[in-house]
C-alpha cells in the first residue's frame, strides 16, 4: 500500500472535518493508508476494533488539541465550524470577527492541523523503515552501480497495488541478483506500509526435488 502525500492528507484531512458527525466514512478512505489511523484501527481499550470513521475522528481530536498549544484561535474555529456544527457566522459572532475573517482562520488551521498529522506520520514511517531494515541482513554491496533498467522495472511493480504481486529476479550466478534485491527492497520501504519484511535466502537444491540432507533438513 503506497505512502499518502502530504497533498492527499491535506484533502482528507479536510474531508474529515466536513463530514464530522456523518455516517458515511467513504471520503476518508485514504486515511487508512496512513499509519496513524492503523494504530487507531487496532483495539480501543474495550478491545473492541475501530471502524475507519471512529478513528479518524479520534486522531482529529487528539491532534486539535496539539494544534490549540500553537493556535489557539484556530483550534476554535475548527471546533467550533465541524465539531459543534456551528455556521461561518454563528462563529464568527462568538468570537467577535467577520465571516471572512472566520474563513481566513479555517483555511490556516486545516494547513496547520494537517502538517501536524503529516509530521507525525512521517515520523512514524520513518521508525517503522528502521525496524523493517533491521529484519534485512547487512547490505552486499557499498554502492550499488548498474541495472537501472531492472531496479525502475521491479520498483515500478512493487509499487502496484493490483496482480502479480510475487517478481522473480532470475540469471546465471554472481551477476548481482541478491544485491539487486537488496537494493529495490529498501529503495520502496519507505514508500510504502508493509506489516512485516520476510528475508529468505534459499540456495538451488532447496528449489529442487531431490530431498535436502539431514544436516540441513
Amino acid at each position: 500500500m503506497a505512502v499518502i502525500s502530504q497533498e492527499d492528507l491535506h484533502t482528507v484531512v479536510h474531508a474529515a472535518l466536513v463530514n464530522w458527525g456523518k455516517p458515511s466514512d467513504d471520503a476518508l478512505e485514504p486515511f487508512a493508508q496512513t499509519l496513524l489511523v492503523q494504530k487507531q484501527l487496532k483495539l480501543d481499550s474495550a478491545g473492541l476494533p475501530f471502524a475507519l470513521k471512529p478513528a479518524v475522528d479520534r486522531l482529529v481530536l487528539e491532534n486539535l488539541d496539539l494544534l490549540a498549544e500553537q493556535d489557539k484561535r484556530g483550534a476554535n474555529v475548527l471546533q467550533s465550524r465541524f465539531v459543534d456544527s456551528k455556521t461561518t457566522r454563528q462563529t464568527a459572532q462568538e468570537m467577535h470577527a467577520s465571516p471572512d475573517q472566520v474563513n481566513r482562520w479555517q483555511r490556516a488551521a486545516i494547513n496547520r492541523l494537517a502538517e501536524i498529522i503529516y509530521r507525525q506520520e512521517m515520523k512514524l514511517r520513518i521508525k517503522l523503515t528502521q525496524e523493517l531494515e533491521a529484519g534485512l541482513p547487512a547490505a552486499p554491496y557499498s554502492q550499488f552501480f548498474g541495472f537501472e533498467e531492472a531496479r525502475q522495472t521491479l520498483q515500478t511493480q512493487l509499487m502496484q497495488t493490483a496482480a502479480p504481486w510475487i517478481v522473480v529476479i532470475a540469471g546465471i550466478g554472481g551477476i548481482g541478483k541478491t544485491s539487486l534485491a537488496d537494493f529495490v527492497a529498501r529503495a520502496i520501504l519507505s514508500r510504502l506500509t508493509p506489516k512485516r519484511l520476510c528475508w529468505l535466502r534459499v540456495n538451488g537444491q532447496q528449489l529442487s526435488d531431490e530431498p535436502l540432507p539431514p544436516e540441513q533438513a
